[in-house]
């Protein structure tokens, strides 16, 4: 992955806020991603349905206060699979 990380985006355990080269999401080497979709927040999908986040969490999607995570980490609180997912950046005017 490649781009801003000022909130973790990359997923490589730092917020170094611009990454130009392409950098490996550590913790999700051993997977198989199917799908990923980036925002403020990104989320990965396995090919056995199982979901990963990282970024900015948001307390409304989560019920968790809003934090900053550098690497995903699995969504258990969900008991099905998953076949897709979109991210989008909400923009404050």
């Amino acid at each position: 992955m490649t781009g801003l990380n000022n909130l973790g985006q990359l997923g490589n355990d730092s917020l170094e806020a611009q990454v130009n080269s392409p950098v490996e999401v550590p913790s999700l080497s051993d997977k198989a991603v199917k799908e990923v979709a980036c925002g403020e927040s990104c989320f990965a999908i396995t090919v056995s349905g199982d979901l990963y986040v990282w970024g900015l969490y948001s307390s409304e999607i989560y019920r968790q206060p809003k934090l900053v995570k550098e690497i995903p980490n699995a969504v258990s609180s969900v008991s099905q699979s998953f076949y897709g997912v979109t991210a989008a950046i909400d923009i404050e005017e």
